[in-house]
This record gives C-alpha cells, structure tokens and sequence, in this order.
C-alpha cells in the first residue's frame, strides 16, 4: 500500500490520500504495528526493568533483551527504541533474505571468493575454542573479513533499500534556477550512489577487495552510506548503537552462510543478467536463481 502510493503522484497529497480507500488499511496496518512495538517494550521494562536487566547483561548476548537493554543504556528515548525495532523487523527479515540469494549468487559465479569465504569459514569451525560444540558466537562471526567482504559489495551492487527518502532540513540548491525548499521529501538513489564509477570505479564488477580496510578508508562517507552504518559501528563509538537493525541483518547473513558454506558448493546455473529486478522501496527479484547445492565430500566427520 505504501509502495503504490510512493507510485501514484496524485495520492502523495495528504487530503486525497486520507480519501483513498487503501488509506484506511494501510493507517490500521500501521496504528497496530505499533501498538505491537510499544507493547514488546512494556513487556520488557514490567518484567525486568531497564535498569536492572542492564547490569545482568552479558555484553555479547544477542538476544532482544539485550538489545533493549543497549539501546536503553545509551540514553535512547522510548520513541527512538521503538523506531529502531521497527528497522530491525524490516531489515532482519525480507531483505536479509533476498541479499542471502544474491551473495550466494555472487559466490556461485565467482569459485574463487567461495574458496575463500569457505576456507574462513572451516577455520572457525574447526576450532573447538572459537566454534564450541560446532555453534557460531558473535566473537566468531566477527573474524570472517572474506565473507563480510563479499556481502558488502553485493549489498553495493544490489542495495537492500534501492532509494531511501530524507526530508531536507536545510534548502538544497541544485543549481542558479533551482533549489528544493526545506520539508521537501527528497529521493536518493542508493543504488546509483553505488553504481557510480567516481565511487567506485569498475562498478559492475564484483570485487569484494573494495572493502579491505584500507581502501574503506579512501573514500568519502556519502559514497558508502549504507555500509557506515555497519562500518562506523567500529570507527565512531558515539554511533554504535544507532544502526542495530543493519548489525542484525549482517550476523543473520553471515551465520546462513556459513552454515550452507560448511556443508556445501553452491553452483547456478544463472547469470546475473537473467533474473530481472521489481521496483519497489526494498530490492525485489522477478524470480528466484536456480542453485544447485553439492554436498562437500571433504567436510570433518560429525557436521
């Protein structure tokens, strides 16, 4: 409902909008939501309190709880909490799934970087220390920089959210006869932002190594704003906690991987090119990839 409207201009008018009949569901679907939201965070605060669940906490505990516990702890209004559980819904579900496709996808197509990502990936779960009783911890998932890699420069070829929309504070000036006022609701368009060859040069080539370190480093923040969420966790303390949504999606991505990489070769039959994209607010493939997935022969006995 929201998309189709995002489609029609003449509905994006709050008065004709209100009229619509689709605006009646979408306002129920929406009012429900959060009372769904407020109510998860009632339950949280009635049954341990944000100030006592704080200090039981283990840091690496990645439950929600834990979660709500961080958010709180770092001074965030009950408003922001309940916006970034709307995000993480958003972002830990759909999309997360349909990056999931396309790294594997990427990984199919290029033999070496799933070569990589799995020799990573065995070294962790072969070691008994980091991989206890054969289960992933965040601490774990943390060191696997070759698969984190190719996730995101799939996240940069096929980004999750294509367009995001932003509402100006300041009046944008485009040129000497044009400038957008304040409280206009602008497009950006991620997706070019990253298909961009002064960004990244070569950009419909899957190069993971765009993400090394050191190459992150060169380039200018607007250039890779959806990975600085997830980037400047690390590099700017006084975000860490803004950007729990992406974190989740990433540790989801990541542990399906791994997992599928453990046990099997993946292989398709596709390319690129034959599976077309739906426009929409989240990135949507006409149909799904074909994949065939080949039982590894040389896996440890007992995975």
């Amino acid at each position: 409902m929201g998309i189709a409207r995002i489609g029609a201009s003449i509905i994006q008018i709050p008065m004709l909008w209100n009229l619509h009949p689709a605006s009646r569901k979408y306002n129920k679907f929406v009012q429900n939501f959060n009372l769904a939201i407020q109510r998860v965070i009632a339950r949280y605060e009635e049954v341990s309190g944000f100030e006592e669940k704080i200090s039981k906490d283990n840091e690496n505990d990645d439950s929600n709880d834990s979660m709500l516990a961080l958010m709180s702890n770092a001074g965030f209004s009950r408003e922001v909490i309940a916006d970034e559980i709307k995000t993480m819904l958003g972002a830990g579900y759909e999309t997360t799934s349909t990056t999931v496709e396309l790294l594997l996808v990427m990984l199919a197509l290029y033999p070496k970087y799933q070569n990589e990502c799995r020799q990573e990936v065995d070294a962790i779960f072969n070691n008994d220390i980091k991989c206890p009783s054969g289960k992933l911890t965040l601490e774990t998932l943390s060191e696997m920089k070759h698969l984190e890699r190719c996730l995101f420069e799939t996240m940069r070829m096929y980004p999750a959210g294509p367009i995001v929309g932003r509402k100006l504070e300041t009046a944008l000036k485009i040129n000497n006869e044009l400038e957008i006022p304040v409280g206009t609701t602008v497009g950006i368009p991620i997706v070019l932002l990253h298909r961009c060859p002064k960004n990244f040069p070569e950009p419909d080539q899957f190069q993971p190594d765009r993400f090394l370190a050191e190459n992150c480093i060169k380039r200018h923040p607007i250039r890779t704003c959806r990975f600085q969420r997830v980037l400047g966790v690390a590099l700017v303390p006084e975000i860490r906690f803004l950007f729990l949504a992406m974190k989740l999606a990433i540790m989801e991505a990541k542990t399906l991987v791994a997992y599928i990489l453990r046990e099997f070769e993946v292989e398709t039959s596709d390319k690129i090119e034959d599976v077309t994209h739906i426009p929409s607010i989240t990135v949507q493939l006409e149909r799904g990839y074909y994949f065939r997935f080949k039982k590894r022969m040389d896996v440890p006995a007992g995975v």
